[in-house]
């Protein structure tokens, strides 16, 4: 997992991937709708009517950029909840591995952003980046899907933004104990895949 981060800077569950996504999503959508709108003005302008072939491709043009708009909102949503920078520092400072960073996981009722989860054979351990969230009903709505993928049976720890102290605390006693086994790795594969 660590050689896909090192070729991109900004992938998911690293630091930075929500401001970069953004980023990326506004751009990508600003150039989908200037086709889309280009192709509409080019059909007008050829035919003199709204009613032509071009005009039917900058309809379709239009939703997959209505698409990366609605991943641009979401990113904008998630960047408003990126941690300071101190609290990566103190996080990596703990020598833990199998931390991955910015998550934002939508539940059923519910949107989780998690500023950094560290995985172990017993389950995962996480911290959350706003103030107002639940954290029972985030480790709940992880369980379900964890136990849905075949983890069964592991300990699931959501810390409320007030508790770095208690992940800190956490994270130093998994890096003195080892936490690297093949369950974390598969545990933060699938904790990247059902986030934004």
């Amino acid at each position: 997992m660590e050689n896909n981060r090192s070729k991109n800077k900004y992938t998911k569950g690293t630091k930075g991937y929500w401001e970069a996504g953004w980023k990326r999503n506004c751009a990508v959508c600003l150039v989908m709708f200037g086709i889309s709108f280009g192709i509409l003005g080019i059909g007008i302008f050829i035919t003199g009517t709204k009613f032509n072939y071009l005009t039917i491709a900058a309809v379709l043009g239009m939703l997959p950029a209505a698409r990366t708009l609605i991943s641009a909102i979401m990113f904008y949503k998630a960047k408003a909840y990126t941690p300071v920078e101190k609290l990566y520092d103190d996080i990596e400072r703990t020598g833990c591995d199998n931390i991955i960073y910015e998550l934002y996981m939508t539940g059923y009722s519910k949107s989780f952003a998690v500023a950094a989860l560290v995985a172990d054979e017993g389950g995962i351990s996480a911290l959350l980046s706003d103030d107002k969230a639940d954290a029972e009903a985030a480790a709940e709505h992880v369980k379900t899907l964890m136990e849905q993928n075949g983890f069964k049976g592991k300990k699931i720890k959501f810390y409320k933004t007030t508790e770095n102290d208690k992940f800190i605390a956490r994270l130093q006693h998994l890096a003195q104990n080892g936490n690297d086994s093949d369950d974390s790795t598969e545990i933060l594969e699938l904790m990247t895949q059902i986030s934004l």
